[in-house]
């Protein structure tokens, strides 16, 4: 698949977990020229998971730690410190056309319950594999879902490349 022009549709579920971020910390993340919002030496920032089953770069996982929130007229805009997905042509795509710090990643289920209650993050289904990695569970057999307490392990499989 090829990404067409701007805007892009992603369909799938996805979970943001907002956290205050020290603003000394989130700059570290941001280029000088953006200004960071922030109050009281604090910005929003936090982790954004999500599991696309469709989109210009098919099915793959993502998740993106915010460093803050920048400003940049007329709204602000939440700022990737990292991402991460299993997808090279999204990785690609993240680094050449966004700027995005785009690392290609394993997304690994480790069960630890025996609880039949499945998590939003499988629905009953295996996580997306990178071409030449496994996602195994921590038994070592594939795992095919997901259960209420499940642990999402990202594993960054791009040593050596970095995000721009």
């Amino acid at each position: 698949m090829v990404y067409a022009e701007a805007p892009w549709t992603f369909k799938g579920r996805a979970l943001y977990q907002l956290q205050l971020v020290k603003a000394d910390e989130a700059r570290k993340h941001i280029p000088p020229g953006l200004k960071l919002v922030e109050f009281c030496g604090y910005t929003l920032g936090g982790v954004y998971l999500a599991r696309y089953d469709d989109s210009p770069a098919g099915t793959f996982d993502e998740c993106v730690t915010m460093a803050g929130l920048v400003w940049n007229p007329p709204t602000s805009c939440a700022w990737a410190a990292r991402v991460y997905v299993n997808n090279s042509e999204a990785r690609d795509h993240g680094i050449k056309s966004v700027g995005l710090p785009s690392r290609l990643a394993s997304f690994d289920t480790l069960s630890h319950s025996s609880n039949s209650k499945q998590a939003w993050w499988s629905k009953g289904q295996p996580p997306a594999a990178v071409p030449g990695h496994s996602t195994n569970s921590s038994s070592g057999s594939k795992s095919s879902s997901c259960t209420g307490q499940d642990v999402v392990a990202l594993v960054n499989v791009d040593r050596g490349r970095r995000g721009l």
